[in-house]
């Protein structure tokens, strides 16, 4: 990227992920940012706070995600593995029954035996 104005000119590397890079592109931002005209600058002032509460709301969403997968792992392996017949969870199956069961009290039999056909 270059970030220019008739005031000075800067080109930045983004190919060093460094902590120290980040620190050092921060601060020439800023020096970029104070050297704009005055009529410009608080706009981009602003921006860029907007932009730093993005980036923090985007690592945020990513930590989530990346929970979330981790949660969602173990069942993926296990309905892998129920689609490939290597298990066979009664605890699952149990469960589908009762609700079944219950489903069928609470609408009658004759409802459902109306939809099994």
């Amino acid at each position: 990227f270059i970030f220019a104005d008739k005031h000075s000119k800067m080109e930045i590397d983004e190919t060093n992920d460094g902590l120290n890079d980040e620190i050092h592109f921060e601060k020439r931002l800023t020096k970029v940012i104070m050297s704009m005209p005055e009529s410009v600058r608080n706009r981009f002032k602003l921006l860029k706070i907007i932009s730093d509460k993005r980036t923090k709301t985007v690592e945020k969403v990513r930590q989530l995600n990346l929970k979330y997968e981790k949660l969602k792992g173990p069942l993926y392996e296990e309905r892998a593995a129920i689609i490939a017949g290597n298990a066979y969870p009664h605890s699952y199956v149990e469960s589908f029954d009762k609700k079944f069961e219950d489903l069928k009290k609470d609408l009658g039999p004759k409802t459902i035996a109306e939809d099994e056909d």
